[in-house]
């Protein structure tokens, strides 16, 4: 996880704890995933990636850490969203724990079922990790992500 602001006011002190819990949670987005595609090939009675998809086939980490650093920014914009008042007077943001980014994230992937083209892109990220079409899926995702999200006014250089 790379520790920057993404939107106006993102509030750093929780994106460091969610470092702390970044491996937790690309297990978390790659079970889901797994799970969602294991079960919509039991669906149409297919086993295409299956034997390629093992449990602990190993991941580059770098190849969903945009979506992961995306996703954990929505929470934070969630949880302690960007302070509106003027003279940006203090005012005390709810308390949040690493449980609950962590008990969100899971939430998030598990209604991924209604989102397939999203469980799709980490599919081919995952399966295609460090080629050309996975480099393709990782931009796709991300915007994607981002257009799910506009409600976020993200920072240019987290468009980049």
């Amino acid at each position: 996880m790379i520790i920057c602001d993404q939107f106006e006011g993102d509030d750093l002190s929780l994106a460091r704890e969610q470092h702390d819990s970044y491996n937790e949670a690309l297990r978390i987005i790659y079970t889901g995933c797994r799970s969602h595609y294991l079960s919509a090939c039991t669906i149409v009675g297919i086993s295409l990636w299956e034997s390629e998809w093992e449990e602990d086939r190993p991941v580059d980490h770098r190849t969903i850490q945009d979506a992961h650093d995306l996703l954990a920014a929505v929470w934070r914009h969630q949880v302690s969203p960007p302070d509106p008042t003027l003279l940006g007077a203090l005012v005390e943001k709810p308390s949040s724990t690493m449980t609950d980014w962590l008990r969100w994230l899971h939430q998030t992937v598990s209604g991924w079922n209604e989102r397939p083209e999203i469980v799709s892109l980490f599919v081919r990220i995952f399966l295609e990790q460090n080629t050309d079409a996975g480099f393709e899926a990782e931009r796709q995702l991300i915007t994607l992500l981002r257009g799910r999200y506009l409600d976020i006014r993200w920072k240019r250089e987290a468009l980049d």
